[in-house]
């Protein structure tokens, strides 16, 4: 592998001349470049494009405008913030982050690589982005714009004769980004080139039809020289995604026109899929109907009163499953005087639920019913 590097300035020479014309420099995680703002952005973008995230990043900011007000935020706080940009386990991981710091570091980055991948959510390559752009320190980033980038460039696949793992072939991009990555003198511009190499995989060497004319590497990427940039990175073969059914109670008070109408939600366990956010009640062989209406209360009485109506078959997609699911809505004209037992269980007005976090389908079902207004 050691005689197939090309010289380090062969990326890093045409790159950095590239970026200082073409490159991303109104970020907004650019112009605060703290290193809390490129720990929150950097925890954002894994999985997330640049443009859904922007709007959030703002949010955000300007509701946790510091690493302390982020750690002594209630987790539902944060979690409303997070509403929509998917994989809860980043936020959950991120208000955790924070209040390690907050405890631990005084509220200061940590600034060495060890420490920063103790932190939860943050792997090899946040830590590496956060040293890079925030402390012009040495840093490594692979994420997947990077690894495009290096497949590419050097023709890369994992080598099928000596049937080399995934694992493996990670191992061996590794060592390729840390090859390319500014040293010693130009040491001072290692956040520029981490920018750099990720804005090229966003926006230049692109999953389809990359601009290879535009790419300031064009003239030694073995890619672009054997038009083999199709091929990389050589695509996983893909699994069948196997699917999930579920019921959701939508319960759903209308006492008078005067009131504010209230729905009942319940808090998810803390892991798991909607980690902490809070959603239906969910009906099952072991949980139907009747049986759900009678834990909560609502009697036939009640019931009989009340309107209702079947929504569905939507699906919402996870990274490794499918969820198939069908919403039962039952409008009530009296809520049920029952007390719940659990504080995971919950009355809310529509004013109330911008301070909760809610998973995208229950959004979507409340649009539908009329109880939010998109």
């Amino acid at each position: 592998m050691e005689n197939k590097r090309p010289a380090r300035h062969a990326i890093y020479r045409p790159l950095l001349s590239w970026y200082d014309k073409f490159g991303r420099h109104d970020l907004p995680w650019k112009q605060h470049k703290t290193p809390y703002a490129i720990w929150l952005s950097e925890i954002m973008l894994q999985q997330t494009q640049v443009a859904t995230v922007i709007p959030y990043f703002y949010r955000f900011i300007a509701a946790f405008p510091s690493m302390e007000s982020l750690a002594k935020a209630e987790l539902n706080q944060v979690l409303a913030l997070w509403s929509g940009l998917g994989y809860y386990a980043r936020a959950r991981n991120l208000h955790k982050a924070a209040q390690a710091i907050f405890l631990e570091f005084s509220g200061m980055f940590p600034e060495t690589l060890e420490a920063l991948v103790c932190l939860p959510g943050i792997g090899r390559s946040t830590a590496g982005a956060i040293l890079a752009q925030s402390f012009n320190a040495f840093g490594v980033i692979l994420d997947g714009n990077v690894k495009r980038v290096l497949t590419r460039y050097l023709c890369l696949k994992p080598d099928v004769q000596i049937k080399q793992s995934a694992k493996q072939f990670e191992s061996q991009l590794w060592a390729y980004a840390e090859h390319f990555t500014p040293k010693l003198s130009l040491l001072h511009r290692i956040g520029d080139y981490t920018q750099a190499i990720m804005d090229l995989g966003a926006t230049i060497c692109t999953r389809t039809q990359p601009k290879c004319t535009q790419c300031p590497l064009q003239k030694t990427c073995q890619a672009q020289l054997t038009q083999t940039q199709a091929h990389y990175p050589v695509k996983p073969l893909k699994k069948i995604k196997p699917s999930r059914e579920t019921q959701f109670l939508v319960l759903c008070s209308e006492p008078n026109p005067s009131a504010l109408p209230q729905i009942l939600l319940s808090q998810r366990p803390s892991k798991g899929i909607w980690g902490g956010l809070w959603s239906f009640p969910e009906l099952s062989m072991e949980n139907p109907l009747e049986q759900a209406l009678e834990t909560l209360g609502v009697s036939k009485k009640c019931l009989a009163k009340a309107s209702q109506q079947t929504l569905g078959k939507y699906t919402h997609i996870f990274t490794h499953f499918k969820l198939e699911y069908e919403a039962h809505v039952i409008i009530l004209k009296t809520k049920p005087a029952h007390c719940l037992a659990s504080q995971k269980t919950k009355w809310y007005n529509a004013l109330e639920l911008s301070q909760i976090g809610l998973p995208s389908p229950v959004t979507k079902i409340l649009n539908q019913v009329g109880f939010l207004r998109s």
